[in-house]
């Protein structure tokens, strides 16, 4: 009998309705819908159950995840927190803000320092050490490929620059870098190297990157856990060479997990043609949070407990097995793919990882449905097996449904939007436009026109709020606003 790839059974639990190829996640603790569209970029906020991220209106938002209010914050671009989320830190004119204070909605006192030297985006952070005088970050932007600086941040949460900035990798094309929370390791993308597969780099002290680990995969960007031990990564089922960012289109995204120790993978989400996940992020608890986009469009915010799975890495939770369970495995991972994603035989491992997420209920359906399919399968290979052996393989795993939350859209508040969208480029008008100046004004009314005007105005050179927009809620709430103070 001709053996296929020697991977033992883990135990999965998915919970699915009465279609093969809806599939839920096993280890689901949360699922938030909410009602704007996400950019690429979020965080999930480490010791409270908070995401902050980007809007495709380029505002940057504070979303609860237990209670779905939403709150803006100052920035229009990847609101990053620092490793003990006592910090939010926004690029381009590089900010750090108290997060206790925005999440006070305390906007205009939250920030405590910023850097305007430090250009790019795309920013991480590392904690690279800590004692009673405070804490070191090290923060990394896609300034000249990958640029890095270290701050200091003391108990009071002051901030200063400790050196100045310098390239990291020099000589390497790097794309999509992530550090480790010790920010001793670099997760990243050289598009110098064939394959350009995703590779853990080791930072010395002079910025060079030292190769330590090819994942083999062509990975969305990488969060290394806490500990540093495991990895987390979105995966397309249509790989890429050339490839570095994320592409909006209708490819089929999955998160993974990676024991970086033994390069074991496990399989979190197992979508089907309509569903993509992506973008996963660890919590200090292990807790993973990723983006999860339906067929509609709507996006949610998914929370995972993966410790069944980080279990399984470290082998603490195997169930023996023989060639007959590995081959009707792989068989049942690529009939599933075949069927569901359109996709024709892949590796071994990951069918079977794939056949792992399936629920008995939708094992056993697919292999009575499609026997015949399987049956020309296994006399093809000369596997020599039975319905029975197949049926045997399906995973017994319980069924757990979970409700989504709403993620709801917090009244406008047109003294916080002006503090968050106006302040940033005309300083603090906030003074300016408040009750007392304007009701003292003779020419609020004419003031208030142009306000109007500019808000509601297409013309880039002259609307406001430049370079972004406001919502028709926001509009509406900053107009009655001003326009209340000429009755």
């Amino acid at each position: 009998m001709k053996s296929l790839l020697g991977i033992c059974l883990f135990i999965w639990s998915y919970s699915v309705s009465s279609n093969v190829c809806e599939v839920e996640n096993p280890y689901l603790v949360q699922k938030v819908e909410i009602t704007d569209t996400p950019n690429y970029f979020f965080r999930a906020l480490p010791y409270s159950n908070h995401v902050s991220y980007a809007t495709d209106k380029r505002q940057n938002k504070i979303l609860n995840l237990d209670t779905g209010e939403k709150i803006d914050i100052p920035g229009q671009f990847d609101p990053v927190p620092s490793p003990d989320g006592k910090l939010i830190t926004t690029p381009q004119m590089f900010m750090f803000y108290n997060t206790e204070k925005l999440l006070a909605g305390e906007n205009k006192r939250a920030r405590v320092s910023y850097d305007q030297t430090l250009g790019g985006q795309y920013q991480s952070i590392g904690e690279v050490e800590a004692n009673d005088q405070g804490k070191t970050l090290r923060i990394i932007t896609d300034e000249e490929g990958i640029t890095a600086r270290e701050y200091h941040v003391s108990p009071d949460l002051r901030v200063s620059q400790k050196n100045e900035k310098r390239v990291l990798c020099p000589g390497r094309d790097i794309k999509i870098p992530m550090l480790s929370k010790d920010g001793q390791f670099l997760a990243a993308r050289d598009m110098k190297l064939t394959p350009s597969t995703t590779r853990i780099f080791k930072l010395s002290s002079t910025g060079d990157c030292e190769e330590v680990m090819d994942l083999g995969l062509y990975t969305g960007k990488v969060d290394f856990s806490y500990d540093g031990r495991l990895a987390v990564f979105h995966q397309s089922t249509v790989q890429k060479e050339g490839i570095a960012y994320f592409e909006d289109s209708d490819v089929v995204r999955d998160v993974f997990l990676m024991n970086l120790e033994t390069k074991q993978v496990k399989k979190i989400t197992n979508n089907s043609a309509d569903k993509s996940s992506y973008h996963p992020v660890w919590k200090p608890d292990n807790s993973i949070v990723f983006l999860e986009k339906n067929a509609l469009g709507v996006h949610s915010f998914v929370t995972v407990n993966p410790t069944p799975l980080i279990s399984d890495t470290q082998n603490s939770n195997k169930i023996n097995c023989d060639f007959n369970t590995q081959n009707s495995l792989e068989l049942i991972g690529e009939v599933w793919k075949s069927i569901c994603l359109n996709v024709k035989r892949d590796n071994s491992g990951e069918n079977i990882n794939t056949a792992l997420s399936l629920s008995t209920e939708n094992c056993t359906k697919l292999v009575e449905k499609n026997w015949q399919q399987f049956s020309q399968l296994n006399k093809d290979r000369e596997l020599g097996l039975t319905k029975k052996d197949l049926l045997a393989a399906c995973p017994q795993n319980k069924i757990t449904k979970i409700k989504a939350k709403k993620g709801l859209d917090k009244p406008v508040d047109a003294k916080k939007l002006i503090e968050v969208k106006c302040n940033i480029c005309h300083g603090d008008i906030s003074k300016q436009l408040n009750e007392e100046t304007l009701a003292t004004n003779s020419k609020a009314s004419t003031f208030g026109a142009e306000i109007s005007n500019r808000i509601r105005s297409n013309d880039d050179t002259y609307k406001m709020p430049r370079g972004s927009e406001f919502s028709k809620a926001e509009k509406i709430s900053l107009e009655n606003y001003i326009n209340s103070f000429n009755n």
